[in-house]
């Protein structure tokens, strides 16, 4: 064996003893940094997007993991926490699921409740920063016997189902509020919604 190749075997053993040592030091340096972090902890994202008021199934939930320390209280970590749940905003692929997000899919079902479309015109004004799933109270100003306008709580504490973008023709917002049947007709003449 020549010497040249003898140095360069030598080198090349020598090298791959180094590197071997390198990723030895980098793995336990790794270790070392979990442990102090409280190692890892699974908790529930969306493995698809969900939809608001959507009930939540295995198939649309995966886990991740992240350190111990970083896991609060309101993280889920435990797949019987999503069962015959339902989130109350939309979620998309990769967010992280917490328990005040969640309701039982059950509130939904509530066969009292009918949802009312208000739109916002010059008319009714709706807050810019309602958002589902917020509760709402229904103001009604009118004219009394022609006289000075007046304004009365027609309904308080009404559900704020979803909020989206009115008709085409109408590019202001529009609201749904949950409220029960037997006050429907009465929502619809006090707007002069039955024309």
């Amino acid at each position: 064996m020549l010497p040249s190749e003898r140095r360069a075997r030598i080198l090349l053993l020598l090298s791959l003893v180094l590197a071997g040592f390198a990723a030895l030091r980098v793995y336990q340096q790794m270790q070392d940094v979990t442990e102090q972090l409280g190692g890892l902890v699974p908790i529930y994202v969306a493995a698809t997007d969900i939809a608001a008021r959507e009930p939540i199934t295995k198939t649309m939930v995966m886990t991740i993991s992240i350190p111990k320390r970083y896991v609060r209280e309101e993280h889920v970590t435990d797949l019987s926490e999503l069962e015959g749940n339902t989130s109350l905003i939309p979620l998309r692929k990769g967010e992280w699921i917490s328990k005040s997000m969640l309701k039982p899919a059950s509130f939904l079902d509530n066969a009292r409740l009918r949802l009312v479309p208000v739109d916002a015109s010059e008319k009714v004004y709706i807050d810019p920063y309602l958002k589902p799933f917020d509760r709402a109270d229904l103001l009604i100003s009118r004219k009394v016997d022609g006289g000075s306008p007046q304004t009365v709580i027609f309904r308080t504490d009404l559900e704020v189902a979803d909020v989206t973008e009115g008709p085409e023709n109408k590019p202001a917002k529009r609201v749904y509020i949950s409220v029960p049947l037997e006050v429907v007709s009465g929502i619809m003449c006090k707007n002069g919604w039955s024309r």
